[in-house]
């Protein structure tokens, strides 16, 4: 008789919008949320799904503290029975420490040879160039005069884009150069942190993101959102309005030569940018990971967490789970990273009054028409109220 199954799991990354969609998938499934807390709270500690909250010494590479406070976690819980990293710090951690991971506890993740080869973006795009996945013209640089030549080679507009996990290029997630001048001004001086970059040819357009789970390298479920929106004024950075659309039979064809090249099991979010009209795509990147508009999914009962630990686990799917039928048209939206957006544009003077005030009205109409938020949820307001409450806590506590 097999032994009952361990439902208690580990979530860890609370500073991130896809921890929402996941803590609330397994509620939903039976399971118990333990969340890790690895340094200030998060917002979903005030979620109705979370059961638990686990303090643990910050997670870097070769930190023995962690893994120690792991390790006696393993040892006093005997109903622990998964870790699911929610975020590229954690998801490459357990990774690269996979072999010395408590025993008998599954890891909610894709295989560790895949995590590291997608969380190096210049090993990624390399393996994209092999399998013949479309790629627009890309140098990999390592000085701000190779920046240059890449520049000149490539032609403008060219966009600038970190090679490690969560990296931030003078406080971005990626840059855009549309003029010489900009690029002048921006690359003075070597973004620190950095060993390298990838300068590559920019496709005007919009980024399509598609997650999906596979197993043994065949995709078994999948969902492709179109961005609509991002937080910042120039459409990098991340989500705040996006659209379920149908699955497009050629980003499928390369997400499955991707993952049966990796033999990837586990769940993941594949990005292309594509030509405003159609006409062009470019891989961005396949990560380890699920977006920041898992909350869709989960709102429309794509039970993507779940299928994630049964495939973990060897386990066989329920019946529906796999599949690639969803409604189109679905919108989710995410208020803060929205209206934090705003903020930050006007403060470092990116947008003008009038910008501002369309974006602001643009925010709002999407959170009203949305299907689904991030962060806000009708069986879950706290995270989101609490949200509210942050401007005004931090303001008192400098006065303090």
């Amino acid at each position: 008789m097999a032994a009952p199954e361990r439902k208690t799991v580990l979530v860890l990354g609370t500073h991130n919008r896809q921890v929402f969609g996941i803590i609330g998938s397994l509620h939903r499934a039976g399971y118990r949320v333990l969340l890790g807390r690895g340094g200030a709270p998060g917002l979903a500690e005030k979620s109705c799904f979370t059961a638990e909250v686990w303090p643990h010494a910050p997670i870097a590479d070769g930190d023995e503290q962690f893994l120690e406070q792991l390790r006696r976690l393993a040892a006093d819980r005997n109903d622990l029975g998964y870790i699911f990293p929610t975020d590229e710090p954690e998801a490459a951690f357990l990774a690269k420490n996979d072999a010395v991971l408590p025993q008998g506890i599954t890891l909610v993740s894709p295989q560790s040879g895949a995590v590291l080869t997608c969380q190096d973006k210049s090993a990624a795009t390399a393996l994209a160039t092999e399998l013949g996945i479309p790629l627009a013209p890309y140098h990999v640089v390592e000085n701000p005069r190779e920046i240059a030549e890449a520049a000149a080679a490539i032609g403008i507009p060219f966009i600038v884009r970190p090679t490690r996990p969560l990296g931030r290029i003078h406080g971005r997630k990626a840059f855009i150069c549309w003029e010489e001048s900009q690029f002048d001004a921006f690359f003075s001086s070597w973004p620190k942190g950095h060993r390298d970059l990838v300068v590559q040819k920019y496709i005007r357009g919009h980024r399509t993101n598609i997650t999906f789970v596979a197993r043994d390298g065949d995709v078994i479920c999948a969902l492709q959102q179109d961005t609509v929106r991002t937080n910042m004024a120039d459409g990098t950075g991340l989500g705040c309005e996006t659209l379920t659309v149908a699955l497009d039979p050629d980003l499928m064809a390369h997400l499955e030569r991707l993952t049966g090249h990796l033999g990837y099991s586990g769940v993941g979010l594949l990005q292309f940018m594509v030509a405003e009209d159609g006409s062009d795509i470019s891989f961005l990147e396949l990560n380890p990971r699920f977006g920041g508009g898992s909350a869709l999914p989960y709102f429309m009962g794509i039970d993507f967490p779940r299928i994630a630990i049964a495939v973990a686990a060897g386990r066989a799917l329920e019946p529906g789970d796999e599949g690639f039928d969803y409604p189109v048209g679905r919108m989710v939206s995410s208020i803060h990273l929205d209206l934090s957006g705003l903020v930050a544009a006007i403060r470092y003077r990116e947008i003008g009054l009038l910008d501002a005030a369309r974006w602001f009205g643009r925010a709002v109409a999407t959170f009203a028409r949305a299907d689904a938020d991030a962060i806000w949820s009708r069986r879950d307001p706290m995270p989101a109220l609490y949200a509210l409450t942050l401007p005004l806590r931090r303001r008192r506590s400098a006065r303090s």
